[in-house]
């Protein structure tokens, strides 16, 4: 779920600087800066995601008590 709304950030805020930087004639480097932060966040929580699940599938399961 976070992937999704960091998704969901970078094509809202994303979307209109690009936008807005096109119009402008300006070459959108802060845009651009932007961009790979934001992409560099998704990857890093994907990465952190997919270990915490890697982890905890390695674990075993408890052991039931009768």
């Amino acid at each position: 779920m976070p992937i999704l709304a960091l998704g969901a950030v970078n094509n809202r805020w994303m979307t209109r600087r690009k936008v807005r930087a096109a119009a402008s004639g300006t070459s959108g480097a802060t845009a651009m800066v932007m961009l790979r932060n934001l992409v560099a966040c998704e990857v890093g929580l994907l990465g952190v995601l997919v270990g915490l699940t890697a982890f905890l599938l390695s674990l075993s399961p408890p052991v039931r008590q009768l």
